[in-house]
Formats: C-alpha cells, sequence, structure tokens
C-alpha cells in the first residue's frame, strides 16, 4: 500500500471532478493510491471517475447507493491501509506541491495527527476570491472548533495519520453536516492539530455547496458535536454561537463574495459577482455603490495571488 491515500467522496460533480482528479495526478509526490467514491450521483460523476480509474492505475472507484458524506468517507477509510490519509473534495484543487508538503510537515512534527493548510478560494469559474490563512497554533485551532469553525482546519485540505483516525473510530454518523468538527475535536484528544502555513488548496466556493445550501442544519450539527466533546472532557456545557450566519439570499452571496474579492485585489472576479448581485436585487443602492467601488479600481492583481488557469486567463484578457 502506498504512503499516502487520498480519500475523495463525489455527489453530482461532473463539471469539477475532473479537475480535481488531475491535480492529484499531478502530484509531485508519487507515491499514493485515490479511493473515490460516488455517493449515488445521478448526473456523470460515476463515468467520469470509472473513465479516469481506467487510464490511472492508482485510482480505485467505490460506486454505491447515496448515504451522504459520512458513509461514503468510511467506505473509503475501509480501503485503505496506507500510514496517511488526506481529503479531497471533488469540487476542489490540490496545488503540486500539497502531499509532499504536509508528509514533510508531519514528519518533522510527530506530535501531531493531523494538519491543514492555507486555502486560495476560487468561485464556480475558477476565478480566485482571497487567500484564507488559518492558525498553525493547536490552542487556536481548538477554539475555534469549540465556536463551531470547521474552516480552521479546512476538511478538503486535511491531512492526517490514519492510525489516530482508526484509534477515534473513524467518522460518526450522528455528526453528519459537522463531521469535520467532530472529527477534529476528536482527534485533538489523542495528538496535535495544525496547518501548514502554505497555500496548497484551491477551495471553490459555488451557490450549490453544503456550507451554503444547508447551513442552518450545519449549525445545529455543529452545536451536538461540541456538547459532545464537553462531555468526553467533562468540561463545562459551551454557550456558543456559530461564526457562521444562517443562508444568505443568493445576492447577498454573490455580493460577499464581491467584496472578498475586492479586499483581496481581485478586481476581475469582484466585478463579475456585484454585477451578479446587482442583477439579482437592482433595488439594493448597496450594490450598486459595490459595483461603482469595483469600476473604479485598478484592474491589476496583487503580486503573490495563486491564479487557476481560468483566472490567468482573464488576466491575459483584460484591456
Amino acid at each position: 500500500m502506498p504512503r499516502i491515500a487520498v480519500l475523495l467522496p463525489a455527489h453530482n460533480c461532473q463539471r469539477y471532478v475532473r479537475q480535481s482528479l488531475e491535480s492529484i495526478r499531478t502530484q509531485t509526490f508519487t507515491d499514493w493510491i485515490l479511493v473515490a467514491v460516488d455517493d449515488g450521483s445521478t448526473d456523470g460523476t460515476r463515468a467520469i471517475l470509472e473513465e479516469f480509474a481506467s487510464s490511472e492505475p492508482r485510482v480505485q472507484v467505490i460506486s454505491r447507493p447515496r448515504t451522504g458524506i459520512v458513509g461514503a468517507l468510511n467506505d473509503g477509510l475501509a480501503r485503505i491501509d496506507s500510514e496517511f490519509v488526506a481529503r479531497m473534495d471533488a469540487d476542489d484543487f490540490s496545488l503540486p506541491h500539497r502531499l509532499e508538503r504536509q508528509l514533510e510537515f508531519l514528519e518533522r512534527n510527530r506530535d501531531c495527527v493531523a494538519t491543514g493548510c492555507h486555502v486560495q478560494t476560487i468561485d464556480a469559474d475558477g476565478d480566485p476570491i482571497d487567500i484564507v490563512k488559518n492558525p498553525s497554533n493547536h490552542e487556536q485551532i481548538e477554539e475555534r472548533l469549540f465556536h463551531g469553525d470547521g474552516g480552521a482546519l479546512p476538511h478538503p485540505g486535511l491531512f492526517v495519520r490514519r492510525d489516530a483516525i482508526e484509534a477515534i473510530g473513524r467518522y460518526r454518523p450522528e455528526t453528519q453536516l459537522a463531521e469535520d468538527v467532530d472529527l477534529y475535536l476528536r482527534l485533538a484528544e489523542v495528538g496535535r492539530l495544525s496547518n501548514v502555513g502554505e497555500v496548497l488548496l484551491l477551495y471553490r466556493l459555488h451557490s450549490q455547496s453544503t456550507n451554503i445550501i444547508r447551513r442552518e442544519q450545519q449549525r445545529l450539527a455543529c452545536a451536538r458535536a461540541i456538547e459532545d466533546a464537553c462531555r468526553r472532557r467533562s468540561l463545562p456545557s459551551r454557550q456558543w454561537e456559530s461564526s457562521a450566519r444562517l443562508m444568505l439570499p443568493l445576492a447577498e452571496q454573490h455580493a460577499t463574495w464581491a467584496y472578498r474579492a475586492l479586499a483581496a485585489g481581485n478586481d476581475r472576479t469582484a466585478r463579475k459577482h456585484a454585477a451578479k448581485a446587482l442583477l439579482l436585487a437592482p433595488w439594493k443602492g448597496r450594490y450598486w455603490a459595490l459595483a461603482g467601488a469595483c469600476a473604479v479600481r485598478s484592474l491589476n492583481f496583487p503580486r503573490g495571488t495563486v491564479m487557476t488557469p481560468a483566472a490567468e486567463r482573464g488576466r491575459r484578457e483584460k484591456p
């Protein structure tokens, strides 16, 4: 069994899954196997996975009826016997040196059981929104987890020791939608958590992601996972408020992405989402102000911005 097993659950992701698979095939570290779990897709996802596996012997495909992400992840883990497990989502993109950097980090830090990374957020078209830097300090990560913030260690960028994830009993079905927060709080009881201080993942934000369309259910599941952690640790019940707002209207979601892109200097992306917000809600004066701010900003991307091929094409095509 290779040293690293990449675990990729997929459900109706035909638009993005091929890019995700290619991002693993082009890794600088090559001793890996990828277990892709088709979670009852009804579009072309399964066909894409099987076609890819036919040309890449390191890829295995499990296809079964839909259970949700926890069942898919646990079914994938049952097939894995590698020293390390790297998570991957079917709509995200791993940069070429991701596996190499995360493996080096855990080899240097033996007390650490799991690591994540900084992420470059991108939109549905692959254009850059902003860079999110996550804490490397275990205590800071854990404090954010106790506020329901699973993004403190981004789940599709997770790199974990397999013996640690087996020791805590894998993912718990009762924590569906907060499976990342629950898993991390339990991992923190057997070792330390950290993030590699480098952008290693392109994390896609789009209107159909679970974090957007099922935000309220996710908030309640987080509360349950946090209460369970308090009981295991004999801590007082925590009164907490999720850092995530409830589901936003689509226009407001586009406006949020526009603000973030504008603050990061990704003006082309900001203009695109400001225009979409304005089209959906032209009576909102705030959206007109946002569109105006985007129009007068410089069209240059700042140095150091990680750009996808779509973003790079956009930069070259600008007048």
